[in-house]
């Protein structure tokens, strides 16, 4: 990846498993037959403005803080996947007979006064996720 001189850019440290912004103070190419490389000496955010390159720190580094929120939650995600596959293989290993937990059908009421001036209500799908429910598409389907 290419960096700008004078450019912050993000650092999120693999021991460390924090993310650090680091300003880059000086960009060195390098021609050869078989292509350009560049290095980087990046200011670390400290009292001293140590300086280091780029490549030295054990981290990945990311252009925007969207983009390192963007990768620490897909890590997140795919962690928890692998969280709940292990435990549904468990589940199946050691409980194979147990059956499935009933799944509980909630009942909305609409007063029948109501019915005809209500065109959308949020629904509470459980576990602090809310939905918005379109009463006309429930009405063009006989539901209610």
């Amino acid at each position: 990846m290419k960096y700008n001189v004078g450019q912050t850019i993000f650092a999120m440290l693999k021991k460390q498993k924090q993310v650090i912004p680091v300003l880059v103070v000086e960009e060195l190419t390098r021609k050869r037959v078989d292509g350009e490389s560049f290095t980087y000496t990046v200011q670390l955010p400290d009292n001293k403005n140590t300086q280091v390159q780029l490549d030295k720190l054990d981290a990945v580094v990311f252009d925007t803080i969207d983009a390192v929120k963007e990768s620490m939650l897909n890590t997140a995600a795919q962690t928890i996947e692998k969280i709940i596959v292990r435990a549904e293989k468990i589940k199946t290993e050691f409980f194979p007979h147990q059956q499935e937990e009933a799944h509980y059908q909630k009942e909305v009421y609409i007063p029948e006064n109501d019915k005809g001036k209500i065109d959308s209500m949020q629904v509470d799908l459980g576990n602090g996720v809310k939905g918005k429910l379109d009463i006309s598409s429930l009405k063009q389907q006989g539901i209610i």
